[in-house]
């Protein structure tokens, strides 16, 4: 429970918005990327069970042995979405840009 706990608390500091505000609280965020966060990835790999690790090592080495997972679908489809907002984009810039000029 405590592990759990403690890999959760260390993966939430990584989505805070407070990380964006200036001056000294960006220096400390930067001593906080540098040191505390490997440090915690190193304390909460520790923190899994041998048994659990070598498991999945095993696993994710009989994975890699068939060549890397690869989904085209996956791939399609963010493809399309990366083409509909570029799509969608230049629809607006039209409009905004092009049309209101048209219509001075």
């Amino acid at each position: 429970m405590v592990r759990e706990a403690f890999r959760c608390r260390h993966c939430g500091l990584r989505v805070q918005p407070h990380r964006s505000n200036p001056g000294l609280r960006a220096c400390l965020g930067y001593l906080d990327d540098l040191i505390l966060i490997p440090m915690g990835i190193a304390l909460a790999i520790r923190m899994v069970p041998p048994s659990v690790l070598a498991e999945c090592r095993a696993r994710a080495q009989e994975v890699m042995s068939h060549g890397k997972p690869v989904s085209r679908i996956a791939g399609a489809v963010i493809v399309l979405i990366w083409i509909a907002l570029a799509a969608l984009f230049a629809v607006w810039a039209y409009e905004t840009f092009v049309s209101a000029r048209a219509s001075q």
